[in-house]
């Protein structure tokens, strides 16, 4: 069954930061990536501004964040007690946890549970869904 409901208009905006209110749970929200990663821009390389990023959803417990890397940039957890999903929606990047590592190409989801920290490198320009889940 396909499901006709038009895409949110919340889907076009950015969500709340995390210690803002979070969102009116009984709503849900929609959206398509690959339009949301084009409209984040590309970032530069070598330049202060190697990724772009939108914060898609934010509630006490839950985080999803749609993320364009240039190539040879990085990102890391800033809180390894959050549980966590990385999604390579388009690109390459590997992904060292702890003493192993996974490369990650479009349509790999890696899932990271808590206590695990973990650094995502851009081998070439990448977008990712990362979605956390906190403690509650």
């Amino acid at each position: 069954m396909t499901d006709s409901r038009p895409i949110s208009p919340a889907a076009r905006r950015d969500a709340a930061p995390r210690d803002a209110a979070p969102r009116d749970a009984a709503r849900w929200t929609a959206f398509q990536l690959a339009e949301t990663a084009s409209d984040l821009g590309d970032p530069l390389p070598g330049a202060a501004r190697e990724r772009t990023a939108r914060s898609l959803f934010q509630s006490e417990t839950l985080g999803a964040v749609l993320t364009n890397l240039a190539a040879g940039s990085s990102m890391e957890n800033e809180r390894p007690d959050e549980a966590a999903t990385i999604q390579c929606i388009r690109g390459a990047c590997r992904l060292a946890l702890e003493s192993d590592a996974v490369d990650l190409r479009p349509g790999t989801l890696v899932a990271v549970p808590p206590g695990i920290a973990w650094r995502l490198d851009a081998t070439s320009d990448a977008t990712v869904l990362v979605t956390v889940a906190r403690p509650g």
